[in-house]
């Protein structure tokens, strides 16, 4: 990784630990466009999806991840979820924080500020199934996995890289816990 690139990324997460959402977005923003003018496309999306994650909606930063276009193995996943956010008057609201409960009926996703945002279960064959709450049924896959690595792994670990089969809408994906999915 580019020593610039990571030096900014973490000034973004210190200020977001400390409750600066608006500033810590602009210095993402600032980290993936230090990562993309090195043609480090998948460290330019690490870094705006850091920024997405204090604002599921925020265009700008779904602008940016648009303009890394080919150099994204799921860029039609973004288009989507950029098409589903202009179309959608979904209130601005984040995943950092976000945690799955688990009582009797079920499992759901749940965002600060905002409630259930998504519903879990889990298949025979293990496959970890996520629905959306009714008041985001147009939740693209993009947003829905984005959503769902912050409940998974609220924060980096060492060692191997986790992952998780999910499924959402009949499409079965690997989620990593680094945010990238295939």
């Amino acid at each position: 990784m580019n020593a610039a690139v990571s030096r900014l990324e973490s000034d973004a997460e210190r200020i977001a630990a400390a409750g600066d959402c608006e500033a810590s977005i602009e210095a993402y923003l600032e980290a993936g466009r230090c990562a993309a003018h090195y043609q480090l496309w998948q460290s330019a999306l690490r870094c705006y999806r850091g920024a997405l994650e204090l604002d599921l909606v925020h265009r700008p930063t779904l602008r940016k991840i648009l303009a890394l276009g080919s150099h994204l193995r799921s860029s039609d996943d973004w288009l989507d979820y950029a098409r589903a956010v202009d179309r959608n008057d979904w209130p601005q609201f984040g995943c950092r924080g976000a945690h799955v409960l688990t009582n009797d009926s079920g499992s759901l996703v749940a965002c600060p500020d905002i409630g259930a945002v998504l519903e879990l279960l889990v298949n025979d064959a293990g496959v970890l199934e996520a629905f959306p709450d009714g008041r985001f049924h147009a939740m693209p896959i993009a947003m829905a996995l984005v959503i769902l690595r912050r409940a998974l792994w609220p924060s980096r670990r060492e060692g191997e890289v986790a992952k998780a089969r999910v499924e959402y809408r009949g499409r079965r994906v690997w989620l990593r816990e680094t945010g990238g999915w295939s």
